[in-house]
């Protein structure tokens, strides 16, 4: 008897297996305990392992046979002496106007002395010219100095100031270094030529 196997494909449905369904998984105590073992064990070589390879006993966690630890030599206190000494000193007052130094020695005023920032110095008087007037925008007091060098070299300085103390140069300085100028502090007596 002839069979017709391609009615048969065609009429034969594929099986399909149906798959258990995943069950969730169970807490294990075995490897919560083994992680903990291994945690522990880690902990406690990465504690004790640098006294064993620096050649010292390790310390017995018992402590009745536990090395003595030597204690670090006591550091001096450091003595203040101002609290005496403050009293009864004396110093002149001096305001921030005053252009004068006082000399080491004595109490007494030493030469005046103004202080300066030199800008920029440059070979054409066109250039110090720009910088002086964006230095005059910015605030500040500018000139421009034309000195000869030797050689027969011209320059023409930018001169910020003068200011009559230390802390007012400073604060123009730190103006100029925001405008990314890196200024030359000077000091000069005020009697002395710009050039100096």
């Amino acid at each position: 008897m002839p069979t017709d196997y391609a009615q048969r494909r065609t009429s034969a449905k594929p099986s399909r297996r149906r798959r258990p369904a995943a069950q969730p998984r169970r807490f294990s105590w075995g490897s919560f305990a083994t992680g903990l073992v291994v945690g522990i064990a880690a902990t406690l070589a990465g504690a004790l392992l640098p006294e064993v390879l620096s050649g010292r006993d390790s310390p017995r966690i018992s402590g009745v046979d536990a090395t003595p630890v030597p204690s670090e030599p006591a550091r001096p206190q450091p003595e203040f002496t101002f609290w005496d000494q403050l009293p009864s000193q004396q110093l002149p007052a001096r305001s921030d106007g005053d252009r004068r130094q006082p000399s080491a020695a004595s109490g007494e005023p030493a030469e005046e002395i103004e202080y300066l920032l030199q800008a920029g110095s440059f070979s054409r008087h066109e250039d110090a010219e720009r910088l002086r007037a964006s230095l005059l925008l910015l605030g500040l007091d500018a000139n421009t100095a034309t000195v000869t060098l030797p050689g027969g070299a011209t320059r023409h300085r930018v001169l910020v100031g003068p200011f009559d103390s230390e802390r007012l140069m400073r604060r123009a300085q730190t103006t100029l270094r925001e405008q990314d100028i890196d200024p030359l502090p000077l000091r000069r007596r005020p009697n002395q030529a710009a050039a100096g």
